[in-house]
């Protein structure tokens, strides 16, 4: 009998609390997804905007005709300058995969389209669109039946967190919001602007000392092929419903540009215009090397995006089939922008060995292996210097790069650079202020008693 009862109530208390969850759950709506709300966001918590924006347009598939799309890259275009009936889509990490969801939901319940403009980023071809199905805040909206069953489950019947009980005890709560429903915030757009503007000095040494943003990279591995097969089905849906496509590349903040696999990336272009012709504003121009254009590593300001929209019309830098190979060349020997950089904070930073720095002319050669380096009064006639350098290592180890500020100093470790050398043969590239050169620089391994050696070493200017 005890036995009986006990089951009995174990399960009426499992039936109470699957009841009971939902509930909460729909309640507390941190995201706004199961309310469907547009116009509100609790204060510190970001709402769903790949959901959001997305169900937005098929709730009114008629208000707009134009559909711009991109990562929270293109909070900085302003799709009113595009047209008034442009409607931008963008969310946190937004790529090929998920944009080609994003427009077959769109297709699918009608909403009139007449013109895409295509954003891609730089990451698309690392990213893997799988990290997005855990995410609360980047979960995209559903295209099956069962996907939407997914979809509300994990939201209805998520387990209940801090927030969660945060938020139910009105710690947090719900403000009005406009970027769901397309006009964005202008007191967000001046604040930075005027932070930007009041001290632009200040604000070229944050930029000039914060690290590069390397967004969904994984090395080595690559997924070119998927991604461009996602481009191939956009097109395909275009033809098909006969909507304009424009496509484009995103700038990217040359400390950014520095740390990614150019090469992979020139593939992915090379892959992209057999496609379709597109815009490419992707390479270490004078836009990538201003800080004041720049609201992080990764993120561009409204100057940068209404110049996008203005090549754009402009077909300024439009590239096709026919003229991909000589735009590729004509990247590559933009590196000469980095070594006249003038850096408002010197200091030395690696850079990815893909990055073709054979155009620049070389002022040292080195090829003999060596344990050490000592490098004096070497004059350039640049801001920056690039050197390659290829170690040999029987262990993983550390080289120290030790600089001075001033000629008649001496080497110590508080002006120094580490780099985590690998075992085996590898290469690296750094980028050095010309003054450490003209004033003395050496090149030491950490642990003597390692098997290490510097086996070239050249200097490009």
């Amino acid at each position: 009998m005890k036995k009986s009862f006990f089951i009995l109530w174990f399960f009426v208390g499992t039936l109470c609390l699957w009841l009971f969850l939902p509930l909460y759950n729909y309640n507390v709506d941190q995201w706004r997804v199961l309310h469907k709300d547009y116009k509100h966001a609790y204060l510190g918590i970001k709402a769903n905007k790949a959901f959001l924006k997305v169900s937005y347009l098929i709730d009114n598939p008629q208000k707009y005709d134009t559909i711009l799309m991109g990562s929270s890259r293109n909070s900085a275009i302003n799709a009113n300058n595009i047209s008034l009936k442009t409607y931008n889509i963008d969310s946190p990490f937004n790529i090929l995969d998920t944009n080609l969801q994003n427009l077959q939901n769109l297709l699918k319940n009608d909403v009139k389209i007449k013109n895409i403009w295509l954003a891609i980023n730089d990451y698309d071809i690392w990213k893997d669109p799988k990290s997005f199905e855990k995410d609360w805040q980047k979960k995209i909206y559903p295209y099956s039946f069962f996907e939407k069953l997914k979809f509300y489950y994990f939201y209805l019947f998520k387990g209940i967190d801090n927030r969660d009980i945060s938020v139910w005890k009105n710690d947090f709560f719900l403000r009005e919001v406009t970027n769901i429903t397309n006009n964005p915030s202008p007191s967000y757009i001046e604040k930075i602007e005027k932070t930007i503007t009041r001290n632009p000095e200040s604000w070229k040494k944050k930029m000039t000392s914060s690290a590069g943003s390397l967004l969904g990279y994984s090395g080595t591995s690559h997924r070119i092929d998927k991604a461009i097969h996602a481009l191939k089905e956009i097109k395909l849906l275009c033809d098909q419903h006969n909507i304009s496509l424009t496509v484009f590349m995103y700038p990217s903040f040359y400390k950014t540009y520095l740390l990614y696999n150019q090469e992979k990336i020139i593939e992915f272009k090379q892959e992209i215009v057999k496609i379709t012709p597109f815009h490419d504003f992707y390479n270490l121009n004078e836009l990538s090397l201003n800080e004041l254009n720049w609201f992080d590593t990764s993120h561009f300001n409204y100057n940068i995006g209404n110049y996008i929209i203005k090549s754009i019309q402009d077909n300024t830098f439009l590239v096709t089939e026919d003229t991909i190979d000589k735009h590729i060349l004509e990247d590559k020997k933009k590196i000469q922008n980095l070594v006249d950089k003038i850096l408002p904070i010197k200091y030395i930073y690696p850079f990815s060995t893909t990055i073709d720095i054979s155009f620049l002319r070389a002022i040292y050669i080195l090829k003999n292996k060596t344990t050490k380096i000592i490098l004096d009064k070497i004059i350039s006639d640049t801001e920056n210097v690039l050197a390659a350098l290829e170690i040999e290592s029987d262990e993983g180890t550390i080289l120290t790069v030790y600089y001075k500020t001033k000629p008649d100093s001496s080497y110590t470790k508080k002006n120094i650079f580490i780099r985590h050398i690998k075992k085996g043969i590898s290469k690296y590239s750094l980028s050095i202020p010309s003054s450490y050169l003209k004033n003395g620089i050496k090149f030491e391994f950490s642990n003597q008693k390692i098997s290490s050696k510097i086996n070239t070493l050249i200097l490009y200017q």
